[in-house]
C-alpha cells in the first residue's frame, strides 16, 4: 500500500502557521508522506524548514475587499502560483493525497490548482472573522473545518464542521512532573503586567508597550 500525502499550505502570519504545524507534528507520529507549500519569503517558510519538511515555494498575491491597482497585479501573482502549484501537485496520486489549507493567501493558487486535478482538499478557519482566502478556498473545497459555530454560517454548509481549534502539546500541564512551586514570583516586588494579542493588533499593541516602557517598569 503506497503512503498516504499530506500537503499542507497557509501562511502570511503565525496565526496561520501554527496550526498548520501543529497538524503536521501530529501528522509525523503516522506513516504518511508531509510537503508543505508557501510562499517565498513568509514567516512559514522559515518555521516548515526548520521541522525538516519539504517546502515549495510558490508565487502569491493578496486579493483585497477594496479597490487597488495593486489587485492588479497580484492578480499575475496568483495564476502564476497556481500554474506552479499545478505542477508541483500533478506528482501526487489523486487517491493517496489531500491538501490541507490553514488559511492566508498563499492557499488559493494551491487549492485551485489541486481542485483541477480532482484532490481532496481540507481547510480550517482559525477565526470568528472570516479571512478573504479561505472564503475563496472553500468554494474548492472537499471539507471545510472552523474553530467556533458563529463561522458556520459563512461557509458551504454541506461541507462545515465545527472541530475547534488544534492545540500544540507543549501548551498541556505534566501533571505527574508540574510542582506549583515552579511557577512562583515570591521575588518579584511589583505586579506582573501581562500584554498579548494578535494578528494586526499585536503589532500595534507591541509598539505602545515598547513606546511606554520605561513608564511601564516603574509600577510593573
Amino acid at each position: 500500500m503506497n503512503k498516504k500525502n499530506i500537503i499542507f499550505t497557509g501562511g502570511g502570519s503565525g496565526g496561520h502557521v501554527i496550526p498548520a504545524l501543529t497538524l503536521c507534528k501530529q501528522c509525523k507520529k503516522h506513516d504518511v508522506n508531509l510537503y508543505y507549500i508557501g510562499s517565498y519569503d513568509g514567516v512559514e517558510k522559515g518555521v516548515i524548514e526548520k521541522e525538516g519538511i519539504s517546502y515549495k515555494a510558490i508565487s502569491t498575491g493578496k486579493l483585497r475587499r477594496y479597490f487597488s491597482l495593486k489587485n492588479l497585479i497580484d492578480i499575475f501573482k496568483i495564476v502564476w502560483g497556481v500554474i506552479q502549484s499545478y505542477f508541483y501537485l500533478i506528482k501526487f496520486k489523486k487517491k493517496d493525497t489531500v491538501v490541507v489549507g490553514t488559511g492566508g493567501f498563499v492557499i488559493v493558487p494551491v487549492v485551485f490548482a489541486a481542485w483541477l486535478q480532482g484532490k481532496k482538499i481540507i481547510i480550517h478557519e482559525q477565526t470568528s472573522r472570516i479571512g478573504l482566502a479561505n472564503k475563496i478556498a472553500s468554494y474548492f473545497a472537499t471539507k471545510v473545518l472552523v474553530t467556533f459555530s458563529s463561522s458556520i454560517q459563512f461557509f458551504p454548509e454541506n461541507k462545515v464542521i465545527e472541530t475547534g481549534y488544534p492545540l500544540r502539546e507543549e501548551i498541556f500541564i505534566d501533571k505527574e512532573n508540574f510542582n506549583i512551586k515552579d511557577l512562583s514570583f515570591d521575588s518579584i516586588n511589583k505586579p506582573i503586567l501581562f500584554v498579548t494579542g494578535g494578528g494586526n493588533g499585536s503589532f500595534l499593541l507591541n509598539q505602545i508597550v515598547n513606546e511606554l516602557r520605561s513608564d511601564l517598569l516603574e509600577r510593573f
